[in-house]
């Protein structure tokens, strides 16, 4: 009993001294209206997201692989371009 006490009196202490906060304030997320017409350019062939927590705030980047069915790079960025250019 005076073990687990003294744990968790340490615990707190550890805690408190360190200015742990428990939850982020801030949650940053791209408009989701934005990322239906990302995916509108071509086929999506996954999706995955981060969220990196940064001085209370985490901005959740989501990450799309498009297929834009081009030969090569720079053929595939004038496509996307284009295509996001049309849809404003």
């Amino acid at each position: 009993m005076v073990k687990r006490l003294l744990a968790a009196l340490c615990l707190l202490v550890a805690v408190s001294g360190c200015d742990a906060t428990w939850w982020p304030e801030t949650v940053i997320k791209v408009d989701p209206g934005a990322l239906t017409e990302v995916r509108s350019v071509g086929r999506v062939v996954t999706q995955t997201f981060t969220d990196p927590v940064y001085e209370r705030t985490v901005q959740v980047d989501e990450i799309l692989v498009v297929d834009l069915r081009a030969a090569d790079f720079p053929e595939a960025l004038d496509l996307v371009r284009n295509r996001l250019k049309q849809l404003g």
